[in-house]
């Protein structure tokens, strides 16, 4: 589900079956078979008791225009009054429940946004903006739009807060300026159009420079959700000189794209293999070759089914450990080019007393993901890993304590010996 909040040659007959199930989730979201988009979509800038903010209502069209181009089914509405916008969004629970839990869900909205006690409102048309009571009665809660989501059991979850150009609400006690943070739940992003707290800029054109951003990007980047939320902080801080920066909270837990990358384009295959990845067998391993002989992944996926197929057994020395339970290290991935470590998870895996795993790094601009194979025994409890994830390949030494329960080492990627860092972890 996915919350937005603005104020401003032929195969083998297994291989044919998981090919043809992978083509319905490329084809995108009209195909037989796909997770339905559907989004809700509010501007709210003529109000009865205060003055006319003029971009709200054209950010809703222009989003609602973009959304339909990348084919989310959009309900609309314009200057609700509270109860209109409370019967709103009963609806769009109604679409939600009715399309089923995998349906993609997206709640946009454009207006006055405010925060009471840190929880955040939106402003409807017929809001009296009186004391702190009346102003709080007066508004809806983003809650409603949380407990809509909630209904429907939708499993992605976008929130994006672009209401806090300022508070219509500045003679009320207990109001703060811009929008309180809110922690992401569980397979959920949430993006502010600035920093907690601080305010977004209505714009001077026909737009604010936030929704001007997130239209540009969702129409021209075939980018996963992370990276095109990237691209709008981006774009905003150009605007604005910047004055404002968007900022977001994530904890999604699946792959979204606005756009699906372009069958034969570098990013397409990127999120083939990611695809790949989750599921490395022989089938689908020997899907991604058949569809990119020579891409980029190509010489790991052939090592990654040699390592699948009948090989000479270890020597005997080595199954002693090699032979053992492994299975999933939490810890920490140092880098010579940035200040502090990054978190890690490695995964290892012994299959016939050979070792391989995957890896994900929590990094600040966002999850990089990669495998680990090839592994070669250097020592009792020591060998060395080949890398490799979408910013290159090295080698990662390693030395494992004796009960196998953590593990230290380092790092280089190839081509670079004075670089890389330290790679630890533990179960």
């Amino acid at each position: 589900m996915i919350f937005f909040l603005s104020s401003r040659g032929l195969l083998p007959s297994g291989l044919l079956l998981v090919f043809s199930a992978l083509i319905l989730l490329w084809l995108g979201p009209t195909s037989a078979g796909a997770a339905e988009r559907i989004a809700l979509v509010v501007g709210a800038g003529v109000y009865q008791n205060l003055a006319v903010l003029a971009n709200p209502p054209n950010d809703a069209r222009l989003m609602a225009k973009t959304l339909r181009a990348v084919n989310f089914r959009v309900l609309e509405s314009y200057n609700p009054d509270r109860q209109a916008l409370l019967s709103i969004i009963t609806d769009f629970r109604d679409a939600l429940q009715q399309a089923g839990e995998n349906a993609i869900g997206l709640f946009f909205y454009a207006g006055h946004g405010v925060q009471f006690d840190g929880r955040n409102f939106m402003v409807p048309a017929d809001a009296r903006f009186g004391d702190r009571d009346q102003a709080e009665e007066d508004s809806v809660a983003i809650d409603w739009v949380m407990g809509a989501f909630r209904d429907a059991d939708t499993k992605t979850n976008l929130v994006i807060l672009d209401a806090c150009r300022n508070n219509p609400f500045e003679g009320t006690r207990s109001t703060a300026k811009g929008l309180a943070p809110m922690d992401a739940p569980s397979g959920t992003l949430i993006s502010y159009a600035t920093a907690p707290g601080a305010l977004a800029a209505d714009g001077r054109g026909d737009n604010s420079p936030f929704t001007s951003a997130l239209a540009a990007t969702v129409a021209n980047y075939a980018l996963p959700v992370e990276r095109a939320f990237k691209q709008v902080r981006i774009l905003v801080e150009k605007s604005t000189d910047g004055a404002q920066t968007p900022w977001e909270s994530s904890s999604l837990k699946s792959e979204f794209y606005f756009t699906l990358p372009e069958q034969g384009t570098p990013e397409a295959e990127l999120a083939f293999w990611k695809t790949v990845q989750t599921d490395a067998t022989e089938a689908m391993l020997g899907l991604y070759l058949e569809r990119y002989p020579k891409g980029n992944f190509a010489v790991l996926a052939r090592q990654m089914l040699n390592d699948r197929v009948s090989e000479p057994s270890p020597p005997i020395a080595e199954q002693s450990w090699l032979s053992q339970t492994f299975g999933r290290y939490e810890g920490s991935v140092s880098n010579t080019v940035r200040s502090g470590p990054d978190k890690v998870v490695t995964i290892l895996t012994s299959r016939n007393g050979r070792l391989s795993g995957e890896y994900q790094i929590s990094e600040p601009e966002g999850t990089t993901r990669g495998v680990l194979s090839g592994f070669q025994t250097t020592g009792e409890r020591k060998g060395v890993f080949r890398w490799r994830d979408i910013y290159g390949a090295g080698t990662l030494e390693v030395a494992f304590s004796k009960s196998l329960r953590s593990f230290g080492g380092s790092w280089v990627p190839d081509g670079y010996p004075d670089s890389g860092g330290k790679w630890e972890g533990t179960r």
